[in-house]
């Protein structure tokens, strides 16, 4: 009776720790219920961009981006504002040139490579869990920019980056940046690269 008990507690165990489906992310995880709890779910898994689980690409014209985010919007020069959602399209001779999410607007989560990144979460935090290193990306003042030959597209994640003072009063000069002490990410820009 005791085997049997103890077998029973290690095929629990086993299946509860294995992803359960191909993307290699565990569907009871309390993150991804709650990423597919969200009435707007975007996800950038290699070179593809999906948003609610209907794939979407940078290049598309503004009638196949209402076929996968609606028609409930307002366009204003080259920017194309959803209603109710806390993303903005840019788009460039009818086509789709880039999207921003912002996270810093609402609670929500984005799926980056298998990584959950939720608004409070700062940059080292993404860094830690994902692929990337710090010296992937090119640092500015304003966030971190991965620069995806590959794909077409640079992503950007707007996270405020301090840097050491060097001097004091209205004289100083920057030094290093303090990527040990890293802001949250406030918003996720992706848009073609253009050089």
């Amino acid at each position: 009776m005791k085997t049997l008990i103890l077998m029973f507690c290690l095929v629990l165990t086993i299946c509860k720790s294995t992803p359960s489906n191909n993307e290699g992310v565990n569907t009871r995880n309390p993150e991804y219920k709650a990423y597919m709890a969200q009435e707007h779910r975007f996800a950038l898994e290699g070179c593809e961009l999906t948003y609610n689980e209907k794939p979407f690409a940078l290049g598309m014209t503004l009638q196949e981006a209402e076929q996968v985010f609606g028609m409930d919007y307002n366009i204003e020069q080259d920017v194309i504002e959803y209603n109710n959602s806390h993303f903005i399209l840019w788009h460039e001779d009818n086509k789709i040139s880039g999207i921003k999410l912002f996270l810093n607007k609402v609670q929500q989560t984005t799926k980056i490579h298998n990584i959950f990144l939720k608004n409070e979460d700062r940059m080292q935090d993404f860094i830690k869990f994902s692929k990337y290193s710090f010296e992937d990306f090119s640092i500015k003042s304003e966030g971190y920019i991965l620069k995806n030959e590959e794909c077409g597209f640079k992503l950007q994640l707007d996270s405020p980056v301090a840097y050491e003072r060097i001097g004091s009063g209205h004289i100083y000069t920057r030094g290093d940046w303090l990527l040990d002490k890293t802001k949250p990410v406030e918003a996720i820009s992706i848009y073609k690269i253009t050089e």
